[in-house]
Formats: C-alpha cells, sequence, structure tokens
C-alpha cells in the first residue's frame, strides 16, 4: 500500500479534539488573551489557548520520517549524526529561537491543561456517565471518516497513523479520550464559575452618530429584532458577547447603569472613543444573573441544563482562561531575543 500524499496532511490530537462546545467540526478559535508576543518575553500577540485551529508541521520525506515518542528523561537523547546526540532540550531552545510562534503554542497548550486540572479538582467537578466515552467515539469516527475521504477507500485510520506518526489506534484512542474530558471539564468550570458572580450578558450595537444610535434605540424597545438591525446600521456584527462581572464593565459609572436593568432593556446611547473617533454604542441588556456560594453538587443539574441549551463559546471560554492563569499565578519566564548574544540572532 503506498503511503499517503504530503499535502493536505490529517490534523492529529491536539489539533482536533478540544473543539469550542459550540462547534460541529475542526475549526479555529480566537487567540488566547495571556500568550506572549512571538519574540519571546514580549506580550501583544495572541495564539490559541488549547489550540484546536492548526495541522501538524510538515513532515520529513518518508525515508527519514521519525517515529515513536520521546523517550523518558530529564533531557534524552532523541537523534544521532555521527554518533554526535541531539536532545529534546536542544530542539525546544532551536523552536523557541527560530519558531516560537509553534513553541508558544504548545506551552500555552500545557500551561492551560494544569489550570484545568487544579481547577477542576479543586471545584469537584464530576462529568456525567458515559459522555467521554461518547464524544470520543464520535470524534475517532470523524477521523476514520476523514482518512478515507483524503486518501482513499482502502485506508483505515489505523494504517495512517502507523504509517504516518508511529502511532497506535488504541494510543491514539487514549489520548483523544484524555483531551475530551479536558475540555468537558472546561465547559463545567466556565459555567460553574458564572454562578458564583454576578454577571450580566448584553449585546451591543455601535453607531456612527447620537441620532442614530437614539433612533436605534428606540426601535429596539419597540421590539426590533436586534441582529437584523445590527446588520443594518451597526459598525460592528451582533456579536455573542460572555457574561460580563461588573469589574469587567468599564467605566464604573456604565457598570452601575448596566447592572441596574432588567433583563429586556435596552440602555441610552453611550459615546465612547474606538479607533481613534467618536461614535456611539446602545446596549440590550439580555440575561442578568446573581451570585451563589454553593458547591459544585448544588448546581451541576442547572449547569447541565445551560449547556445543553447554549453551549460555552469561544469568547465565554477565553475570557475564564484569563482569570484563571491570573489565579495560579501564570508567569512567563523567557529571555528576550539576543539577551545574550547583544543582541543578534
Amino acid at each position: 500500500m503506498a503511503p499517503p500524499p504530503r499535502a493536505g496532511p490529517l490534523p492529529l490530537l491536539l489539533a482536533l479534539a478540544l473543539l469550542p462546545a459550540c462547534a460541529s467540526a475542526p475549526g479555529p478559535i480566537p487567540p488566547s488573551p495571556t500568550r506572549p508576543e512571538a519574540s519571546p518575553g514580549g506580550g501583544g500577540a495572541e495564539a490559541p489557548v488549547l489550540d484546536v485551529s492548526g495541522a501538524p508541521p510538515p513532515a520529513p520525506s518518508p525515508s527519514l520520517e521519525p517515529r515513536g515518542l520521546v523517550p523518558p528523561g530529564d533531557d534524552p537523547v532523541i537523534a544521532e549524526v555521527d554518533g554526535s546526540p541531539v536532545r529534546a532540550g536542544e530542539v525546544a531552545r532551536f523552536l523557541f529561537r527560530y519558531d516560537p510562534a509553534r513553541a508558544l503554542d504548545v506551552l500555552n497548550q500545557i500551561l492551560d491543561a494544569r489550570v484545568l486540572e487544579a481547577d477542576a479538582a479543586a471545584a469537584g467537578i464530576t462529568l456525567p456517565p458515559g459522555e467521554i466515552e461518547a464524544r470520543t467515539e464520535e470524534q475517532f469516527r470523524r477521523q476514520e471518516q476523514e482518512v478515507r475521504v483524503q486518501y482513499g477507500a482502502q485506508w483505515t485510520l489505523a494504517d495512517y497513523l502507523a504509517d504516518r506518526f508511529g502511532f497506535t489506534v488504541e494510543a491514539f484512542r487514549a489520548d483523544l479520550a484524555a483531551l475530551v474530558r479536558l475540555q468537558a471539564l472546561r465547559d463545567r468550570l466556565v459555567r460553574f464559575e458564572a454562578t458564583r458572580e454576578e454577571r450580566i450578558r448584553i449585546r451591543v450595537l455601535i453607531l456612527e452618530d447620537e441620532e442614530t444610535a437614539r433612533e436605534c434605540a428606540r426601535r429596539l424597545r419597540e421590539g426590533a429584532d436586534f441582529t437584523a438591525l445590527a446588520r443594518q446600521v451597526s459598525l460592528a456584527p451582533a456579536a455573542d458577547l460572555p457574561p460580563y462581572r461588573r469589574d469587567e464593565v468599564q467605566p464604573p459609572e456604565l457598570a452601575e447603569e448596566l447592572f441596574s436593568m432588567e433583563p429586556g432593556t435596552v440602555s441610552r446611547p453611550v459615546r465612547v472613543a474606538r479607533e481613534g473617533r467618536e461614535v456611539f454604542q446602545v446596549f440590550k441588556v439580555v440575561e442578568r444573573t446573581l451570585p451563589r456560594d454553593g458547591p459544585w453538587s448544588a448546581v451541576a443539574e442547572e449547569v447541565e441544563r445551560g449547556l445543553k441549551v447554549r453551549p460555552v463559546s469561544p469568547p465565554e471560554y477565553l475570557q475564564w482562561a484569563r482569570r484563571a492563569r491570573e489565579r495560579h499565578g501564570v508567569r512567563f519566564l523567557l529571555e528576550e531575543p539576543g539577551k545574550r548574544d547583544g543582541g543578534g540572532r
């Protein structure tokens, strides 16, 4: 059997398993709120949290393609040239120096997996019986079908994993189940935290001038469809925004106003500076929740019902991830490029 073509590789584990709960197929999610800049130590550019968007890096030619996993040890030897060892740490240093975006994506996945495990254990999060098995099987079958579509009916997922990556089906399924479990914990943690704080969900129109803003506010109060109105006049689409805490709405005067409004009500036009110019925003309060201090067992049924009605959106998860990293004191201890060699590569 000939090996599959090198173009268009099937996304492997980290690229497929931790999908946003609202997604039906693999696709990108918004960037992490906390990823450092691509130059190590910076702080502007962003990368996915628990990356679900990219395929694995291009593989070498078949005759040189590596197989298997990194051997155990603090800094194991993973290759040799003329008997001279190449160690895992050398590969990591190379990536951080010459391809920091890829290296930081992996680092972010490791950090967020640890945060998820710690928070889930502290909260006592439990999962419905059989959920991980069912979701793992669904993902597995999807990948099996993808292999046949891309490479032909004669190829099975087992053939592909063995030929391309040196994986067994059993190892692939076990890793997939572990990642699906993290996704399930993630969704429960996001909603569990939401029950413990006062929050509001809002929608917002961004308008060119005050007169248009007043007219839109009037139309919304009279029952106009928010999404249709946004398509007609808003400078930005009617996005599905995550629930906000009081301290996340600025300025404080606006927070006080919005948190005093009942669900379904519409705000006055609010003047704001946006991208160097003055615009007006009109807010509609969709939902308001009051804080509860009970354990997971007290809200589990409510959370499970809510996830079925409205899955966790990527912005909602990223908002939680930012705060979770702050709670756990996540820090990046990377050197600035050129620090050792006087500024040159």
